[in-house]
């Protein structure tokens, strides 16, 4: 469990949302559990341990229905056996689209989201 320390570092909402999806790397792919996404990344869980260690960038292909998709480039920030946190570092823009709207009908308040979109902005202003 989270500490509130923990959660008033956070940037960022997640939303709870759990969903079968595809993390892939440049030479293998993995089934894994979305447990929660931000727009800054994702939590899932694997049906074993984790073993990859490498700074690699993995895709993660999450489908919301038959033609919405929401693809990003991770980098994994954290891990606790079979539970992952990644970093988003790329998103294209449909992705972005289909994960903000996301995140705004689960946060059911569209100022969460604007928020969420400033500390975003403010995040790779710092980064570039």
């Amino acid at each position: 469990m989270m500490t509130s320390a923990f959660n008033e570092k956070r940037q960022f909402h997640r939303i709870t949302f759990q969903s079968d999806a595809i993390l892939k790397s440049a030479t293998s792919q993995w089934r894994c559990q979305v447990l929660d996404l931000s727009l800054n990344g994702c939590l899932v869980q694997f049906t074993e341990d984790w073993q990859q260690h490498s700074p690699e960038i993995y895709t993660l292909e999450l489908s919301l229905s038959d033609d919405i998709d929401i693809i990003m480039e991770l980098s994994m920030a954290h891990q606790h056996e079979k539970i992952v946190g990644f970093k988003c570092e790329y998103i294209d823009f449909d992705s972005f689209s289909n994960l903000s709207r996301l995140i705004e009908l689960n946060l059911g308040d569209s100022q969460l989201l604007e928020q969420d979109l400033l500390a975003l902005a403010e995040l790779k202003k710092h980064q570039d």
